[in-house]
C-alpha cells in the first residue's frame, strides 16, 4: 500500500487540535475574502461517528480486515476520496443513550434549555441544470407547513475530524459557505439569487406533508424533484464556557430526525452565536476563540458518553 504525501488532517486524535485551529482560522478569512463572495459563512461542531471504506485505488485499502488493523497513525498517512486509498463518510447520527448522556453534562455546566422548534426541510434539484436547493418550514400543529427560508448549494470549504479512538462518538468541526449563483459581479449574482429564492417560495407556498415526505406542487414537478426530506424537533440549550480567561457562548442543539423513509436518528451539534454573528458582519475578530470553545464543548459531551 503506497503511502501518500502531506495532506491536511482529516482525521486527528480527539485531544489534539492546534494544527487543525490554525488551518481553520486561515480558511475562514480565505472564503471571506473569496470572489464572487459566499453569500453565508458558517462553522459548527457535530457528534457523530467517522466512517471508511476502500476507495478503489489499486493498491489501496481493499478489505474490511485491513482497514480494521489501521491505527490512527496509519489514517493520516492515507488519501481519501474516490480512487484514492479510502473513501470516508461522517455519520452524524448519534445513539439515545449517548444523547441522554450528553443532554445531563450540559445541565452539569450550566446550560439551559432556550427553545424547542419543529421544522422540516426538503432538498430539491432543479430538473434541466442539476443545481440543488433547500427549503425550511416551521411545522404547524396540525402538521401544516409555513416556509421560512430558501438555502442554495453550500461548499464544504474546511473539515476535521476527531476521533476517541473507542466507541464514543468522534467529533467534526466543519466550515461551509453558500454562494450565490452566477459567476458574474456581486450585483449580478444579487439578482440572480433573489430571482431563484422567489421561484423557491412559490413552490414552497404550495407544498404540503404526506407521511414523512413533502409532496410538490403539481404545477412545478416538471421543474423539480425531491431528493431527501428530514422531518426535525430539535432543543436548544445554551451556555458559557470558560476558554484562556474569556468567558464565550455556546448553543447546543439536540435534535431528532426521521427522513422521508421513515427512519429515525438524533443529531447533536454546536455553534457560537457571537462568531455566527460575526461571520454575517463578515468581520471575525477572533476565531481560534471561537473554534477553541466548539472543541471545548465538543470533549466535554464525547467524555459523557
Amino acid at each position: 500500500m503506497a503511502a501518500a504525501g502531506p495532506l491536511p488532517p482529516f482525521v486527528l486524535e480527539a485531544e489534539a487540535g492546534g494544527i487543525a485551529v490554525a488551518r481553520l482560522a486561515r480558511a475562514v478569512h480565505a472564503a471571506l475574502a473569496a470572489e464572487p463572495p459566499y453569500h453565508a459563512v458558517k462553522l459548527r461542531s457535530t457528534l457523530g461517528k467517522q466512517l471508511f471504506s476502500g476507495g478503489g485505488a489499486r493498491g489501496g485499502i481493499s478489505s474490511p480486515a485491513a482497514l480494521g488493523a489501521l491505527s490512527l497513525a496509519d489514517l493520516q498517512e492515507l488519501s481519501l476520496g474516490y480512487q484514492k486509498d479510502l473513501q470516508g463518510v461522517y455519520s452524524n447520527g448519534v445513539p439515545l443513550a449517548g444523547v441522554t448522556a450528553m443532554v445531563k453534562r450540559l445541565r452539569e455546566l450550566g446550560f439551559e434549555q432556550a427553545a424547542t422548534k419543529r421544522k422540516v426541510t426538503v432538498h430539491l434539484y432543479e430538473r434541466l441544470g442539476f443545481l440543488s436547493h433547500a427549503i425550511t418550514f416551521r411545522r404547524t400543529e396540525d402538521n401544516g407547513l409555513e416556509p421560512t427560508e430558501v438555502r442554495h448549494g453550500k461548499t464544504k470549504l474546511f473539515f476535521a475530524t476527531y476521533a476517541a479512538g473507542d466507541a464514543r462518538p468522534d467529533f467534526r468541526l466543519k466550515l461551509t459557505g453558500t454562494r450565490q449563483h452566477g459567476a458574474g459581479d456581486a450585483q449580478a449574482a444579487s439578482e440572480q439569487q433573489q430571482e431563484i429564492s422567489q421561484k423557491l417560495m412559490k413552490v414552497a407556498a404550495g407544498c404540503w406533508l404526506a407521511g414523512s415526505t413533502v409532496v410538490l406542487p403539481p404545477q412545478h414537478r416538471s421543474m423539480f424533484y425531491v431528493d431527501r426530506v428530514r422531518l426535525i424537533d430539535k432543543e436548544v440549550y445554551t451556555g458559557s464556557l470558560l476558554v484562556d480567561g474569556t468567558a464565550v457562548q455556546v448553543a447546543v442543539k439536540v435534535q431528532g430526525v426521521r427522513d422521508e423513509r421513515g427512519r429515525y436518528h438524533m443529531e447533536v451539534g454546536a455553534t457560537c452565536p457571537q462568531l455566527t454573528d460575526e461571520l454575517k458582519r463578515r468581520r471575525p475578530e477572533n476565531v481560534q476563540l471561537y473554534t477553541h470553545a466548539l472543541l471545548k464543548i465538543s470533549r466535554q459531551l464525547q467524555a459523557a458518553c
